[in-house]
This record gives C-alpha cells, sequence and structure tokens, in this order.
C-alpha cells in the first residue's frame, strides 16, 4: 500500500497508552459541547399562573432549557425565562402544570 507508513511500537502497553490517549482527546469534544453538558430538573408542580424560583443545581448560569415533560391543562402552558444565575432559574408559567426540563449550559 504506497502512502502508509508503519510505526514500529515497543510493546503492547505503547499501544494501549497511545489508543486511551487518542479516545481522551476524542471524547473531549464532546464534553464541549454545551447543549450536552446539563441537568433535568423536574418534575416541578405549579398551581397557577406566576413566576416560580428553581434551584437548576447547574453549577454555572444556564444558557437555555428544552421541555422534556409537560402534563399541562392547557396546551400553552410553556414557561418563559425571567431571570437566571449559576443557582436559581426564575421561570414565568401562564397555567397550572407538571413539568420536567433539560437545563443546558
Amino acid at each position: 500500500m504506497k502512502g502508509i507508513k508503519r510505526v514500529a511500537l515497543e510493546s503492547v502497553e505503547t499501544v494501549l497508552k497511545l489508543g486511551i490517549e487518542r479516545i481522551w482527546e476524542w471524547s473531549e469534544q464532546f464534553t464541549r459541547i454545551p447543549w450536552l453538558d446539563g441537568v433535568i430538573v423536574g418534575p416541578l408542580q405549579t398551581i397557577g399562573a406566576g413566576n416560580v424560583t428553581i434551584e437548576h443545581k447547574l453549577g454555572r448560569v444556564p444558557r437555555g432549557f428544552i421541555v422534556i415533560a409537560n402534563e399541562a391543562a392547557t396546551a400553552g402552558a410553556l414557561p418563559s425565562v425571567v431571570s437566571k444565575d449559576d443557582k436559581f432559574m426564575t421561570l414565568n408559567f401562564s397555567a397550572s402544570t407538571l413539568i420536567t426540563f433539560w437545563v443546558w449550559g
């Protein structure tokens, strides 16, 4: 085969070490994807419309959230962000709901 260089390795230990280093380098790419680096919050029961402050336990200011389960009596009961910091998010709900969401950042 033209163009392929063979690298002589001294031992199986060296091969394993290089393999593990390559896998580690490859996996670090995925820890840098903010959307994947998050926490599940909920289920959270809200009563009526209004603001609710939630401890998200992300450890930093979240970039956003995605609702993964919503058992609202009305279809439009999705929350909007009022404020956020490294410990808490304040969300505004338009109706009562039982909600679970993924907070990422």
